[in-house]
């Protein structure tokens, strides 16, 4: 389930409102009630699906004007008896097009009986293409909340929407939750799902600083600090439908509490410098306690139950965050199942790379104090569940072995000091099941082997055809060349930048255009012109936001000498696309040789079908 807005527009005028506007299920006083819920918005604002299904045009009359269309869900889809249903747009997109929750579906207006711009959203649970005063129902359940316009709290507080609140000891705020709704509803560019849990914390920090930049348009807070000023607040919790509290700044607006850093560590950027994938995003901060820096490199295995099938990312950010009587962040390192390496700590200012965190427990040994050896050493926690050695996984191992490698030559780490948890443990501790003299024997073997260096051979000859060339028979083929750079196309048709292509001879051409597009949620058109300005019809794409989209498309014509044949796009939803890679090539076959070719398949049905007649006639005296 989705918004059908941006989070910014509210509900203005809830479903089943009662007043002299409205005729249905009209009381004693004549008052009836509002089918649907209003969102209030200015015009040419984006709308969105808020269920999965197919966009089926309606015609409910023209009170909802002419742009009317629901969304209508599939067997075993959510809501499969029913439908939403979108009013007053003035854009809308195709009868039949599959959506998604969160696609774009079209852009509101003032169609049909208004006294003004908004979307009028409705909910028919058990009805599909039919409309009357008993079909409609609180649109609530496919919006995920109340259709009121208020989730959690009517009251907001602006001091409870900073970083780390809430800070009085509450375990959470109404006012966190309903600003992590909202954040939620909203559709940002490298945003997540945040848990509505109350606290703000780290993840609900970035979102924020994302609805800074993009709907606010404000310079966003450094990461760890930031909270809604007095206008960022009103904007975030219009006053339409909440009850604004404006009792000051939160306390991280004081300098309090220390952030964390929402993405690029010291040694992340090192370690992607040397070519690991690294994830150091959200990374926390290390232990307040003693840290002396990097002298031992442990290792761990994760070692729950089902952990090597697990998501590297829930164990990752577990390490981070820990759990019930932990002290997070639990080791410096995540290594995934895949060989990606997830920081999971970073070190406090004025402190060494890669800051102190919990992992090594109770122990003795090694000329240190007893339990001491999270002052100086490196966790590294390795997915496993603990029923069997590391290097059962041979690529994940082939990857610890390198980063326990690159670890030790950065930080000096002698090869005795890398260490397995088992080995200092003094409470039974048994990770990792693997023998750790072959570990270290490994790393020392990767550290001290010659590289081996690649034979050198010449490279391949390259060969530049013409853009032009003709064939036997007078048939000729052209490729215009990749042009460099990008070029963009708006709602106007544009011409591809390169040029026209001019056959010698009359004949049929095949043309073939090839694109490159920046994707995101969209329409374009393309189309084939002939000198001067004779267009073919047109062929419609569609795109999607965040996947990659490759166009090869082939075009029959008839061509003329000398009379130029050129693509040409546009885009349908009024946005610009931008275009990478692009090419064009053509194929022109006189019409002198396509008769020929006629012929000839004419000739050999002839004879094939001559020389049939014989063979059945040689079964047929066989059979006698």
């Amino acid at each position: 389930m989705s918004w059908p807005l941006p989070s910014q527009y509210p509900i203005t005028t809830p479903y089943g409102k009662r007043g002299s506007y409205w005729s249905c299920n009209e009381n004693s006083s004549g008052n009836g009630i509002h089918t649907g819920a209003d969102f209030g918005c200015p015009s040419n604002t984006k709308m969105y699906a808020t269920i999965a299904g197919t966009i089926r045009h309606r015609q409910y009359g023209s009170a909802f004007g002419d742009r009317q269309f629901a969304i209508s869900p599939s067997a075993g889809q959510p809501f499969e008896d029913g439908e939403v249903f979108y009013a007053h747009g003035n854009e809308r997109l195709a009868d039949g097009t599959e959506v998604q929750a969160g696609d774009y579906v079209g852009k509101s207006g003032a169609r049909g009986n208004v006294s003004g711009p908004h979307l009028h959203y409705e909910f028919h649970p058990n009805h599909k293409n039919q409309w009357n005063c008993g079909v409609h129902a609180d649109p609530g359940p496919t919006l995920g909340v109340a259709s009121g316009g208020s989730y959690v709290t009517d009251h907001v507080y602006r001091s409870k929407c900073g970083y780390g609140e809430p800070t009085n000891g509450d375990d959470s705020s109404d006012t966190v939750k309903e600003l992590q709704e909202i954040l939620n509803r909203t559709k940002l560019t490298g945003g997540q799902t945040l848990a509505v849990s109350g606290v703000y914390d780290a993840d609900t920090d970035e979102e924020v600083r994302l609805w800074q930049e993009q709907v606010c348009d404000d310079d966003p807070d450094p990461a760890g600090k930031s909270y809604l000023g007095p206008n960022q607040f009103k904007t975030m919790f219009p006053s339409t439908v909440y009850t604004l509290h404006d009792d000051g700044d939160p306390a991280v607006a004081s300098g309090s509490p220390e952030p964390p850093v929402s993405s690029g560590t010291t040694l992340g950027t090192w370690l992607k410098g040397m070519n690991f994938v690294v994830d150091d995003s959200n990374v926390p901060l290390g232990r307040e306690s003693t840290w002396r820096g990097v002298e031992f490199l442990m290792v761990h295995h994760t070692g729950g139950p089902g952990d090597c099938t697990k998501s590297e990312s829930d164990l990752a950010n577990y390490v981070r965050k820990g759990g019930p009587e932990t002290f997070p962040p639990l080791a410096q390192i995540m290594l995934g199942k895949s060989g990606k390496v997830w920081m999971t700590c970073q070190e406090r200012s004025g402190q060494p790379d890669p800051g102190r965190a919990s992992h090594a427990g109770n122990g003795s040994g090694y000329g240190i104090d007893p339990d001491t050896m999270n002052e100086r050493c490196l966790g590294i926690e390795v997915q496993c569940d603990g029923t069997h050695p590391l290097a059962t996984h041979e690529a994940q191992y082939e990857e610890l072995i390198a980063l326990l490698a690159a670890l030790a030559a950065r930080y000096q780490v002698p090869i005795q000091n890398i260490i397995g948890h088992k080995e200092w443990s003094t409470t039974g501790k048994v990770d990792p099941k693997d023998d750790m003299n072959k570990i270290r024997s490994d790393v020392d073997k990767y550290l001290n082997e010659e590289p081996e260096v690649p034979p050198v051979t010449e490279p391949p000859p390259t060969i530049d055809l013409p853009e032009t060339i003709t064939f036997p028979l007078g048939i000729q083929y052209h490729y215009s060349g990749k042009p460099s750079g990008t070029m963009t196309f708006g709602s106007s048709y544009k011409k591809l930048d390169v040029a026209a292509w001019k056959p010698k001879k009359n004949g049929l051409t095949l043309g073939m255009l090839y694109l490159n597009l920046s994707a995101r949620d969209g329409e374009f058109r393309v189309r084939l012109v002939r000198d001067p300005d004779d267009a073919t019809a047109y062929q419609t794409f569609y795109t999607k936001a965040g996947d990659p989209f490759l166009l090869t498309h082939v075009w029959f014509e008839s061509g003329e000498a000398n009379r130029g044949l050129w693509w040409e796009f546009q885009s349908m939803d009024g946005e610009t696309f931008t275009v990478n890679t692009r090419y064009a090539k053509f194929v022109t076959i006189p019409w002198d040789v396509t008769v020929a070719l006629e012929n000839a398949f004419k000739a050999y049905e002839a004879v094939s079908a001559s020389v049939t007649s014989v063979i059945n006639g040689v079964k047929g005296l066989l059979k006698q």
